[in-house]
């Protein structure tokens, strides 16, 4: 989904959901003597004597990638296993921190010229976030913590600053505030509504 993709928040708990997989049911799928191999074992006389009865060779079949590949049911399974093996390197990659997995699907972009990261502080139950505003145009800043709370704050000398309830942050786990840019909002009629957001800043805090 590519409004999905587009959420920091979303993504932090997507990173968190592969964090939580990678040793534990990942690892018992793919891994030495895991799931597949389990299959594999299982299933290969039955497979070689289908190899057998049936000769299916036919030499040498092209791929979607240009490359040929054997039919043959060894072959096929260490072209898989190589295939897997690949593919994790690479999602291991994208999965190396937050920031990579966000930068990696090149649909959330921030805006350093407009505001810095957000940054935040607690006191008993209340948070105080703020951020610094580097275009004049932006009179309002809205935060948005964890994809659900919103509060909105106005500009004042170059810094917005809000208050929530501590309740709102995820305790053990990463906490995704973002910060988004408002330009003045008019008041001339009262159904009058903000003009489209700029683009966000973001700022991941683990507690």
């Amino acid at each position: 989904n590519r409004m999905l993709i587009r959420d920091p928040y979303f993504l932090t708990k997507v990173y968190e959901a592969w964090q939580a997989l990678r040793g534990t049911e990942i690892k018992v799928l793919i891994g030495k003597g895991g799931t597949i191999d389990s299959y594999y074992s299982q299933i290969r006389r039955a497979a070689l004597a289908n190899d057998s009865r049936w000769s299916f060779e036919m030499s040498m079949i092209p791929s979607y990638s240009g490359q040929s590949y054997s039919t043959r049911f060894d072959e096929e399974y260490d072209r898989m296993k190589n295939f897997v093996s690949t593919r994790m390197s690479w999602l291991d990659r994208q999965f190396t921190s937050v920031d990579t997995l966000v930068s990696s699907l090149g649909m959330y972009v921030a805006s350093p010229d407009k505001l810095d990261a957000p940054q935040y502080s607690v006191s008993g139950d209340t948070v105080t976030v703020k951020c610094r505003v580097r275009d004049s145009r932006v009179r309002y800043v809205s935060f948005q913590i964890n994809g659900k709370t919103i509060v909105e704050a106005p500009t004042f000398f170059g810094t917005a600053t809000a208050t929530f309830k501590k309740s709102a942050l995820e305790q053990g786990g990463w906490n995704c505030i973002v910060a988004n840019a408002k330009p003045q909002i008019h008041h001339k009629r009262r159904r009058e509504r903000p003009r489209q957001l700029l683009r966000t800043r973001l700022k991941l805090h683990q507690l």
